[in-house]
């Protein structure tokens, strides 16, 4: 049977200078960015489609079988479902070109985050992903994530540090965030947070999933 896709939000909500915490599975749950070849097919898709739809990327995560990133547009016209879509598109093509297999699941999970929540309390959840899933000790000691606004080896101090050099932190935390619906749907994401071999649920809050074909 068919997986049912969860309704997505309103187009607009997903355009402008917003940021958001995005999951995007791969195709069956299979761990298929445990091979090196797609890790580069995703995080060189990653520079070259978040600078054409002005985002800039938080956060990002590389798990075996799921991709995080937290994300915010810099433009008015920003738009994270065209900015999903193409990443999707483009690093999908690419594998199949090389494997013949698919890379992703038909949908991807979002959640945009609102004013009462700290950026960077996502990003650490994000950065100590592989840290839950047992597959090391150390956020610093993966090798597939990484932050362009928070040092993810400042972790002695009990709170991530941050890059000074970025005219990022020029903006006070939440000052481009802007109000989303208060309404939330609850969708289980992903099935496992962890290695290929753990299958357990891990529920998050999410604004919407959004389909992609």
């Amino acid at each position: 049977m068919a997986r049912r896709r969860p309704p997505r939000l309103e187009d607009a909500l997903y355009i402008g200078v917003r940021r958001y915490f995005l999951t995007i599975c791969c195709d069956e749950r299979r761990s298929v960015l445990r091979d090196p070849a797609a890790r580069e097919v995703v995080l060189s898709q990653r520079r070259h489609t978040s600078s054409r739809f002005a985002f800039a990327i938080f956060a990002y995560c590389l798990m075996p079988d799921h991709v995080h990133l937290v994300v915010e547009g810099q433009a008015d016209d920003s738009n994270c479902l065209e900015f999903v879509r193409t990443l999707k598109q483009k690093t999908a093509f690419a594998w199949k070109q090389r494997t013949g297999h698919r890379l992703w699941q038909k949908s991807f999970h979002d959640h945009i985050l609102r004013e009462t929540e700290t950026t960077q309390g996502v990003v650490r959840y994000v950065l100590e992903n592989p840290v839950r899933a047992k597959l090391l000790r150390s956020p610093a000691e993966f090798a597939h994530s990484g932050s362009l606004l928070y040092d993810p080896a400042a972790y002695s101090s009990g709170r991530l540090g941050t890059r000074q050099s970025l005219r990022t932190l020029a903006r006070s935390e939440g000052s481009a965030l802007q109000t989303a619906p208060s309404k939330r749907h609850h969708r289980t994401v992903c099935g496992s947070y962890g290695s290929s071999s753990s299958r357990s649920s891990s529920t998050v809050s999410v604004m919407s999933s959004a389909a992609i074909a």
